[in-house]
């Protein structure tokens, strides 16, 4: 008995609810419909979910002030572009690696001088190998399996002049120094600043400096960190729920290094020298000492 009252109460109540509105004329709140445009932000990762980021962040086609900011979630599309570039420690390395760096290397392939930069990157589109220089500076975003072209602009027709390169390369354009090579290699060995990498032949030698540089441009999401500065790139939607980016172009750039566990570094045993080994000699710091309490009877 007391639920049919309850319901019949609460009938009444929504049909109440229903005249007001249509006596002042005021329907239920509408929501804003969605806005979808192509945008590319620029900001900070603030949080880091599965499949998910929260950022705070503003269009590139506004002025970069703080209190333009405001926070996005970013997701990706299937067919969407990953980079995460930063640098790391020398602890960082591992075998296995896939590396990048330039060297002068002599009649036998091996390096002349000490490696004092190289990148480490994704082993798919990177095949081993040594190639001519070609001039550009290795750095994060060229040596990420070739170079990162932008997403392309939609034009009327073919010949787009927005997808044109400005500076188009020389065929005729000659290397900056034909003796340096670009080396392609897989890390084999390590030992301290010291590695055997394979560069798809001979194995290679090579040493770092004690300030060798060490990029990254890599394409793992468990790189991404909060705290990291990020570009997106594609559609937005934005309603009275907030502002998500379904983004087709994502990279992430570290502000700290990476590091690994310091490896042990195997060091080099030699026999002790002759005045130093133990042959029942009284050590010299001891020589002019007094006898003991035994040697004062003899």
């Amino acid at each position: 008995m007391w639920i049919r009252r309850l319901l019949g109460a609460a009938i009444i109540l929504s049909l109440v609810v229903v005249s007001i509105h249509k006596v002042d004329g005021r329907g239920p709140r509408q929501q804003k419909p969605p806005t979808v445009a192509t945008v590319s932000l620029t900001g900070t990762i603030e949080t880091v979910t599965p499949g998910q980021l929260k950022i705070k962040a503003s269009k590139d086609n506004q002025k970069r002030k703080k209190a333009s900011d405001q926070e996005w979630l970013v997701g990706s599309q299937p067919a969407a572009t990953l980079l995460v570039v930063g640098n790391a420690e020398v602890s960082y390395l591992r075998t296995g690696q896939v590396i990048l760096f330039k060297a002068e290397l002599d009649d036998k392939g091996q390096a002349k001088d000490k490696v004092s930069e190289l990148t480490i990157v994704p082993a798919q589109g990177n095949k081993p190998g040594v190639a001519a220089d070609d001039g550009k500076p290795l750095g994060h975003v060229a040596d990420a399996g070739g170079d990162k072209a932008p997403p392309k602009r939609k034009g009327r027709g073919k010949g787009n002049k927005a997808d044109a390169d400005p500076n188009p390369a020389k065929d005729d354009a000659a290397p900056a120094n034909t003796s340096i090579k670009k080396v392609t290699a897989r890390i084999g060995k390590l030992a301290g600043n010291k590695l055997t990498v394979n560069p798809g032949g001979k194995a290679m030698q090579i040493e770092l400096t004690d300030d060798a540089t060490i990029n990254i441009a890599l394409t793992d999401p468990k790189l991404i960190v909060a705290g990291a500065m990020i570009k997106v790139h594609g559609q937005a939607i934005e309603n009275n729920n907030g502002k998500v980016c379904n983004a087709d172009d994502i990279t992430v750039t570290l502000v700290s290094p990476l590091t690994g566990k310091r490896r042990p570094v195997r060091l080099e045993t030699k026999p002790k020298p002759a005045a130093e080994q133990d042959d029942g000699a009284v050590p010299a710091a001891k020589e002019n000492a007094k006898p003991d309490a035994e040697g004062d009877g003899q």
